[in-house]
């Protein structure tokens, strides 16, 4: 038989009485599958069993113990990246076997797909911002002398977020890649006073530092 779909997933949301889920994609073992529930792997014969082995359509995996409600039910294709099919010298040509492993490659061959189709592609994000003609080539910003900073994206972490500089293509404020003008911009230190006999601080910034050595707080004047 032939592989002619591309589905090796499938996910269900449990009700917390049901059992029995349908994976509608072809494995020729038990192993063959891995099924999670809320992203934790559960394990082949203590959690739950298989059945529809060999089946082009599927089958269905039964749970021991119903998943609690509103957990998430991942049944996904598992195909080990080996090759256990073995030809003998003289021996009638395995047409089933040989289709087994034609069949074998077609699935990791899904599955690795489904990796690369969500892995970031730089060139395709990237284009042609930093040089490179955005098509076969590509740059990466120059971030010599630079300090990495987060997208603030509202979260008013980042008082100067919209002052932020061109980052190479036009683009600045508060977006990915932009730059901040100096090592040093708004912000806040908080001030306390813990029996010192004073909170006024306009003259002189005191910043204590508890620091437990002999039991005795260090005070630091700047």
């Amino acid at each position: 038989m032939t592989i002619s779909s591309t589905v090796f997933k499938n996910q269900y949301t449990a009700d917390g009485t049901q059992t029995v889920f349908v994976y509608s994609f072809k494995i020729f073992d038990n192993t063959d599958i891995r099924i999670l529930v809320d992203d934790t792997e559960q394990s082949l014969n203590t959690h739950y069993t298989v059945s529809g082995l060999g089946n082009n359509n599927g089958g269905s995996i039964t749970f021991v113990t119903a998943p609690e409600n509103g957990a998430v039910i991942t049944l996904k294709r598992n195909e080990p990246l080996k090759q256990e099919i073995d030809y003998v010298d003289g021996d009638d040509f395995p047409a089933t076997s040989h289709e087994e492993g034609l069949d074998r490659s077609v699935m990791r061959d899904q599955l690795l797909q489904e990796q690369v189709d969500r892995a970031i592609k730089l060139g395709a994000a990237l284009g042609d911002t930093y040089g490179g003609d955005g098509t076969t080539t590509f740059a990466v910003p120059d971030l010599r002398g630079y300090f990495l900073r987060g997208h603030d994206d509202g979260a008013g972490n980042d008082p100067d977020a919209v002052s932020r500089t061109d980052r190479g293509d036009g683009t600045t404020g508060d977006e990915v890649g932009t730059k901040q003008t100096s090592d040093v911009l708004s912000h806040e230190h908080i001030m306390f006073s813990d029996g010192f006999g004073t909170t006024d601080l306009t003259d002189t910034m005191i910043f204590i530092l508890m620091v437990y050595y002999k039991q005795l707080p260090i005070l630091v004047h700047l």
